[in-house]
């Protein structure tokens, strides 16, 4: 039984600063917050067109600090979505917020209006990326926003932002690291973009700020999703879907793409096939690997950007099968030789050497 999100956005609703990063409005593409008759419409919506699948409906209030928005404000649109979740119309709701604003009395809120999960807008947890962000808050209250969602039960989750001013590569490992230590149930991984009628704009516009490179967006995002997922953390997005209008009229410069999840699933198979090419030492005979149905694009890359990038780099041929047997291991032929990688071990071997890396730099 798959589960369909609703999305409800409730832009800069709550918000007690104007992040140097942010304009929901321009992001949503809408200037005010849903009425709840108007949320009710969403919902029957969503039921109707899709009752005959087998689907479970999951709200979520996003665009805002949701428990930044007055308390009897914040019940109207929660006992709204108890009471469709009380008629079994949804299965579940979840939040974002930041996490200065997940106080006790806040989480308790949630807690009896039903709300499931809950995701932080942590954005960084280095000091100086946070204060060039504007967002008024440290490492520790992340840490007691987690401790009070344990204490009353309520499942969480992190949001982070690669490329923000004032960050830098192995700060933002850095960043993952501390993050895992919290144990969050789901990630969003975004990289940051420019936004007309932000302090990041007029930065932007000044040569203030240089926002990443696609190729390095990508390649952070990789490195993040192999710390989080070897943690069996869940990944649930990276990159920000952004609307026709933002796109033509809100966002400005930086690494956007419509398939920026597609392209860090391709570059963390990359990093995979090559470090354990790189293992094999010197042959003249060609590799061959076989991949599972789901993993073969990844392998391939957008029109075969992959293979390319791995027969330039270590002077080999490369032939992909599909092996329908496999599933998101990958198995290597050369001669007669045949080696087997398993992805979580990859995956755990990568983010240990990560963690030495650019822990180690970052301390400096």
């Amino acid at each position: 039984m798959k589960t369909k999100i609703i999305p409800i956005f409730i832009p800069h609703e709550g918000c007690p600063h104007d992040c140097s990063f942010c304009n929901q409005k321009k992001i949503a593409s809408r200037q005010h917050s849903p009425e709840p008759a108007e949320i009710q419409r969403v919902i029957d919506r969503f039921v109707f067109d899709l009752k005959n699948a087998k689907n479970r409906f999951e709200i979520a209030f996003y665009g805002g600090s949701f428990t930044a928005i007055p308390p009897a404000k914040q019940e109207e649109y929660l006992s709204l979505a108890l009471e469709n979740k009380n008629q079994k119309k949804l299965h579940k709701i979840r939040l974002s917020t930041r996490p200065d604003y997940m106080k006790a009395d806040q989480v308790r809120l949630l807690k009896k209006y039903g709300v499931d999960h809950v995701e932080l807008g942590v954005q960084s947890t280095d000091p100086t990326v946070l204060r060039q962000a504007n967002r008024h808050y440290d490492y520790f209250d992340v840490e007691q926003a987690v401790e009070n969602c344990k204490q009353y039960g309520l499942s969480y989750g992190f949001q982070i932002m690669a490329g923000l001013p004032g960050d830098r590569r192995d700060r933002f490992l850095k960043t993952c690291w501390e993050l895992t230590t919290l144990k969050p149930k789901t990630m969003r991984i975004y990289p940051t973009l420019v936004i007309e009628d932000t302090d990041l704009y007029r930065w932007y516009r000044e040569g203030v700020y240089k926002p990443l490179s696609l190729s390095e967006a990508v390649y952070q995002t990789a490195l993040a999703y192999m710390i989080f997922t070897s943690r069996s953390i869940e990944v649930i997005r990276m990159g920000l879907h952004g609307s026709k209008d933002f796109l033509d009229h809100g966002f400005l410069a930086g690494p956007f793409h419509p398939a920026f999840g597609e392209l860090v699933s391709g570059e963390v198979y990359y990093q995979l096939v090559r470090t354990n090419i790189k293992k094999i030492g010197q042959t003249n005979d060609p590799i061959v690997l076989n991949v599972g149905r789901s993993v073969f694009p990844k392998i391939i890359g957008q029109k075969r950007s992959n293979i390319e990038r791995l027969e330039n780099e270590l002077k080999r041929k490369i032939v992909v099968k599909q092996n329908d047997r496999l599933d998101q291991e990958v198995l290597l032929e050369w001669g007669t030789v045949r080696k087997q990688i398993a992805w979580k071990e990859f995956l755990k071997e990568q983010a240990q050497g990560l963690k030495k890396q650019y822990h180690d730099e970052a301390m400096r």
